[in-house]
């Protein structure tokens, strides 16, 4: 189940009147592991948190030379990716 801002605020909000988080679950569908997490970092930082902003793999920047060899390779064979790769790899030295 996906967690909203208004599913946080209510969570936050449940809290703070007292309730446990094995109520807050019940009422809420999120486990009591991670409701105990948001809670704590809610408590450290008086902000209710931003919960996926900073997930997943970094951004990996490529330059301008590589993004035209591609668009170049892909333009001339229109392959996937993988094979796309292999072309470039192999006929590095022959590409303008």
């Amino acid at each position: 189940m996906k967690l909203t801002r208004k599913k946080l605020i209510e969570l936050i909000d449940l809290k703070n009147r007292g309730w446990a988080s094995y109520q807050v679950n019940k009422k809420v569908g999120i486990t009591v592991r991670r409701i105990d997490q948001i809670y704590k970092e809610y408590r450290e930082t008086r902000k209710i948190p931003e919960l996926g902003k900073s997930a997943g793999r970094p951004v990996r920047q490529i330059t301008k030379e590589k993004e035209a060899m591609v668009r170049q390779v892909y333009g001339k064979y229109n392959v996937c990716a993988s094979q796309l790769r292999a072309l470039i790899e192999r006929n590095l030295f022959y590409l303008k």
